[in-house]
């Protein structure tokens, strides 16, 4: 161990700790240390090093120089704390498959939460385009028409639906049921075509059919849509 330089008289005070990792002097420059000071650390420690701020708050009290950067303790209040930006906004995601874009926990309860919403554009030329909006992964789900009674539109003829969109159509096209996938920021436009040239109110319906892995597929949508 070395230490740096002794500012007081009776030797109660160190500048600088060097934990030194050998008995070589050309190691003491690269062996972690113990600092402290007012304000967040900024010196360029050694990883493995320490730093105590006298003015921090609970979070930003002690520091670890990790990968070339200094890194705050989180002490457990802070981790358990339900206020906006303490507790699961703190802890980290493990997410191997890159199932979610969200890469800490707080975000990742947002995205999985987040239900698809049918947002439809003014007819134009016979087509009524309907933009799909969910979770920001690529998810499968099956679009269906229904008539004003709510019957299902079961063969084709007079409606058709296709996807015009960023996302990808898997199977249905032409038909009143189609079989889609979402982009992976869980966008896709649904076009619904009146191939009759009707007047008639429909209602398109959005079911989530499958998710990737860890991610969770919410409830169905419905849009009611009329042809003039």
């Amino acid at each position: 161990m070395a230490t740096e330089r002794w500012p007081s008289a009776d030797g109660k005070a160190i500048r600088k700790v060097t934990m030194w990792t050998s008995a070589l002097e050309a190691d003491i420059a690269a062996s972690p240390t113990l600092t402290a000071g007012s304000g967040a650390p900024s010196a360029a420690e050694a990883d493995g090093s320490f730093y105590c701020r006298s003015d921090g708050a609970a979070a930003t009290t002690l520091y670890a120089r990790v990968s070339s950067a200094w890194v705050a303790f989180q002490d457990a209040a802070i981790l358990a704390s339900t206020a906006n930006g303490e507790g699961a906004s703190l802890i980290g995601l493990e997410d191997a498959a890159a199932s979610l874009v969200a890469a800490e926990v707080e975000a990742a309860i947002a995205e999985l939460g987040t239900p698809i919403t049918l947002t439809a554009a003014a007819e134009s030329g016979e087509v009524i385009a309907v933009t799909v909006a969910g979770p920001a992964h690529v998810g499968q789900y099956l679009a269906q028409l229904y008539n004003s009674n709510m019957l299902l539109e079961a063969t084709a003829g007079d409606f058709a639906l296709s996807e015009t969109g960023a996302g990808a159509e898997v199977s249905g096209t032409g038909e009143p049921a189609l079989l889609f996938t979402t982009s992976a920021a869980g966008a896709a436009v649904i076009s619904v075509t009146d191939a009759g040239a009707t007047t008639d109110q429909l209602y398109l319906t959005v079911t989530p059919m499958s998710a990737p892995a860890g991610a969770k597929a919410g409830p169905p949508a419905v849009i009611s849509i009329t042809f003039a």
